[in-house]
């Protein structure tokens, strides 16, 4: 009886010694996640300070590409050509310094123009 019982308590102590291995690992995955979201916030701060620097008009063709609608679309709803819809949009291009509508569009989620 007494030799059932030592091999029962060398079971749980090699179960509990898996189970603090992969809580040690999983604590460790989660200080390295937080160590990157944390790192991230200066750069949301970043690209705020760059919002700040377009003009209104420049706000509202990047919430409304944000919004999904095309150029041409923008032009209408804000009342101007669609040449100066584009050149709106490659202006703000220059400015944040990307290359894409889709670069555009998580700039103005990430910092909080639009919602998702």
């Amino acid at each position: 009886m007494q030799l059932e019982f030592r091999r029962r308590m060398d079971v749980l102590r090699a179960s509990n010694s898996r189970l603090r291995e992969q809580l040690e690992h999983e604590t460790s995955r989660l200080v390295s996640f937080r160590d990157r979201n944390t790192d991230s916030k200066p750069v949301h701060a970043a690209l705020r300070k760059q919002l700040e620097e377009l003009t209104a008009r420049e706000l509202e063709v990047l919430r409304n590409i944000a919004e999904g609608r095309s150029t041409k679309e923008i032009g209408a709803r804000l009342g101007i050509t669609f040449k100066t819809a584009a050149c709106h949009r490659h202006r703000l291009m220059q400015k944040l310094e990307v290359h894409g509508t889709g670069a555009l569009v998580r700039i103005a989620i990430a910092t909080g123009l639009v919602k998702v």
